[in-house]
């Protein structure tokens, strides 16, 4: 079933990070009353990580029971992990420093501090999001269970932007990895917008 695109507009971008902010709160909630537990996919970006700061200065966040979220992210900058350009270190920042959310449930992408290429970072997180897929299967006792995992676990709500060249998490048009379509993570390398020495992982759950 294929659902219509529907465009929100905002006057400005505080009132988009706001109203992002108050929708995201009400499907981690009505997610958790169905399953549980509630899956989201961060993103970076000012956009992105404005949101995740209107969620901690939101008065209706502890109404979602951050102990029971998964989180995720749809791409990262291969460097260091105390990069300050780090997604995840800015996600920190923002939001995860101030919930009270499980740290085994925080699946940050492999740094420069771990793996010597975006590619191996890459495969790694898709080895991640693969067990993840199978974990969720092996305890899904529903009587819509599928026969096999998947090699991505229910992902409730991914985090996207559209940055001024038109790149989406980390995919930048005209370059390879925008046309993969087997694999869920890809090294991104020589991307547009990069800074000197550095190279970005995709990571498209």
């Amino acid at each position: 079933m294929s659902v219509e695109p529907r465009v929100s507009i905002h006057p400005d971008s505080s009132v988009l990070m706001a109203a992002i902010a108050a929708r995201l709160i009400t499907k981690l909630v009505d997610v958790q009353d169905k399953h549980g537990e509630a899956t989201v996919v961060l993103t970076g970006g000012t956009v992105g990580i404005g949101t995740l700061k209107a969620v901690a200065d939101s008065p209706a966040a502890p109404a979602v029971d951050w102990s029971k979220v998964n989180f995720w992210w749809g791409d990262e900058r291969f460097v260091a992990a105390d990069h300050p350009d780090r997604n995840t270190r800015q996600a920190f920042a923002a939001l995860l420093s101030s919930i009270p959310v499980d740290p085994a449930r925080i699946n940050q992408p492999g740094s420069s501090d771990d793996f010597d290429t975006p590619e191996e970072a890459a495969e790694d997180y898709a080895r991640r999001l693969r067990e993840a897929a199978q974990a969720e299967h092996a305890a899904d006792m529903s009587d819509d269970r599928p026969d096999e995992p998947g090699v991505l676990p229910r992902l409730d709500v991914v985090l996207l932007g559209v940055g001024p060249d038109a790149h989406v998490a980390s995919l930048f048009p005209e370059q390879g990895g925008i046309r993969e379509k087997e694999r869920t993570v890809v090294g991104v390398r020589n991307s547009p917008s990069r800074r000197p020495s550095e190279s970005r992982s995709r990571f498209p759950p």
